[in-house]
């Protein structure tokens, strides 16, 4: 009669635990969180039935609370600005970003009207200074194109929130003040002048290729060239590298979600393209900050 009284009692602790442990799991306790970069959702939503997802752009990440996340799926520098702020306020680094998942260069979607006309504005090449000039310019008439297309509108994502804005303005800096902050008095001007050019509210690039060019006559992207559409896709010099990396929190549980990561798909190839020091980019969101409408 005991041993069977304890036999009960034993099966009845082990429904317990299974229950407790399913409720756990239900409640994705036991699954690693991981947060992707509003660009790469689709790779968050291929990975929700293995890990607690999440997706925000790379900005409202990097400036919330990051102790609950194992992994952090986003555009490079990001990772690299969070731990480099930590650092200056003598906290330990959070994350190990591996190597780059997927590459692609930064470039510009211009209508190809448009292309035509900036090309002959720019001297048959275009690239970040003249882009730069062009907004500085301000009207399509002014640049030698068709008054009727009025004002020159960049799709310039904000350097302050999104990755790609903040590497070409990295490429705009090397471009037109290599030395930058030192000895170039006029290139925060020149900042604020593509600041101003930016549509606002700025439309995701799919609104732009639906509604046409008053939208946005040109647009920083980092895709394959299928993506722009209508639009056609040219490579401003100096050329500059987009990778998407897999920032993992130290001590964390992000070694579980790398092998996923890696299986899922993410677009991109190897692509070749200029470093940026993450000083200077840093420094480059605090002028677009200082400087912009």
């Amino acid at each position: 009669m005991r041993s069977r009284l304890l036999a009960f009692v034993a099966t009845v602790a082990m429904v317990v635990v299974a229950v407790q442990v399913r409720a756990r799991i239900d409640d994705g306790d036991d699954r690693p969180r991981l947060v992707c970069a509003t660009e790469l959702a689709h790779v968050c939503a291929s990975l929700a039935d293995r890990a607690d997802t999440t997706v925000e752009p790379a900005a409202t990440t990097a400036t919330g609370d990051l102790g609950d996340v194992d992994g952090w799926l986003v555009h490079a520098p990001w990772p690299h600005l969070v731990d480099e702020a930590r650092r200056r306020e003598g906290d330990a680094p959070l994350f190990h970003a591996g190597a780059p998942l997927a590459s692609m260069r930064v470039g510009l979607a211009v209508w190809p009207d448009r292309l035509a006309a900036l090309r002959k504005a720019c001297g048959g090449e275009v690239d970040w200074a003249c882009v730069a000039q062009a907004a500085t310019t301000g009207s399509w008439a002014a640049l030698g194109g068709d008054p009727g297309w009025g004002a020159f509108k960049l799709g310039f994502p904000d350097p302050r929130r999104d990755a790609l804005g903040l590497l070409a303005l990295g490429s705009m800096a090397a471009a037109l003040a290599p030395e930058w902050p030192a000895g170039n008095e006029e290139f925060p001007g020149t900042v604020a002048t593509v600041a101003r050019s930016v549509p606002r509210p700025l439309p995701p690039l799919a609104t732009v290729l639906a509604g046409g060019p008053a939208l946005a006559d040109a647009y920083v992207v980092a895709v394959p060239p299928a993506a722009v559409g209508r639009m056609a896709l040219v490579y401003p010099a100096p050329v500059v590298t987009a990778d998407v990396v897999l920032a993992r929190k130290r001590n964390g549980n992000g070694d579980r979600l790398a092998p996923w990561v890696h299986a899922a798909r993410i677009d991109g190839k190897d692509a070749s393209g200029a470093a940026l020091d993450v000083g200077t980019l840093e420094g480059l969101r605090a002028l677009w900050d200082e400087v912009a409408p």
